[in-house]
């Protein structure tokens, strides 16, 4: 037989044998992956199925994850640095918790009870009102007749904490004036990192035994957390809050879990 042939037929042979293992090795880890999504989406089915024999009332939770980041915001007084820009109003900052008190010279009557973002979204806008107004968004879920309240965002989440939030007192349909807690200088200290999703937060709650039974959940979000205060700053973190329901005794209570660790924040 002709060498030359012979080695072709070997070359030819080898290369058949590369591809038949490289194809093997991505069939094999595409299997590794589906089996361990599989596995991991089993799990939390049979953690739904749990729940819902507990009469744990839910929302179809999302199985998405997300991304956030570690960030610091100093320990400043902002506020109390810029307040000379508001007008018609008289104000007093505290200086432990950072926050100031605002009341309004003229009280602001709300047009649409039901709708108060309608008038105050106008006027958080304002700075001659607020002080960087247009870094809070209307939070629904946490306002009531009594106060409204604005959350400060962070790239593109909501801050879990009176240190960054804008609450309107409501009296009779009026707004008297307002508390404000604000996150400045905020900085990422670390880079982009991948957060659980929600039906996972939630599981990780009820097998951590935070959720009871004769539970409903009225509502959830993923926002920034306080983590702890060091050298001058205030390190956040992302966390998820669900804040829950006894349908028994009609008790309330929030549960917070680290959205990087799963940890529980007590």
């Amino acid at each position: 037989m002709d060498f030359r042939k012979v080695i072709r037929i070997f070359f030819i042979a080898f290369i058949i044998l590369d591809l038949f293992l490289i194809t093997s090795f991505f069939k094999e880890a595409g299997q590794f992956s589906q089996a361990t999504t599989t596995t991991e989406g089993n799990s939390l089915n049979s953690l739904v199925k749990s729940m819902r024999n507990d009469q744990i009332q839910m929302k179809n939770l999302s199985h998405k994850t997300g991304t956030g980041y570690y960030i610091a915001a100093a320990n400043d007084d902002y506020l109390r640095e810029n307040v000379n820009q508001l007008e018609y109003s008289n104000w007093s900052y505290n200086d432990n918790t950072r926050r100031l008190q605002v009341s309004f010279a003229t009280a602001i009557k709300l047009k649409f009870k039901e709708q108060p973002q309608k008038t105050l979204d106008t006027l958080v806008k304002d700075k001659t009102f607020v002080i960087a107004g247009k870094n809070y968004h209307y939070d629904a879920k946490l306002s009531s007749a009594k106060k409204i309240v604005y959350t400060q965002m962070v790239y593109g989440m909501p801050v879990h904490s009176q240190n960054g939030q804008l609450i309107f007192t409501i009296k009779n349909g009026y707004v008297q004036g307002y508390s404000q807690g604000y996150l400045s200088k905020v900085q990422i200290l670390r880079q982009k990192k991948t957060t659980i999703s929600e039906l996972r937060a939630f599981a990780w709650l009820y097998q951590y035994n935070k959720v009871t039974s004769n539970t409903k959940l009225v509502w959830d979000e993923l926002g920034y957390i306080k983590l702890l205060s060091v050298n001058g700053n205030t390190i956040y973190q992302p966390g998820w809050e669900f804040y829950l329901k006894n349908t028994t005794s009609g008790s309330y209570t929030s549960r917070t879990i680290n959205a990087f660790t799963g940890a529980v924040i007590e």
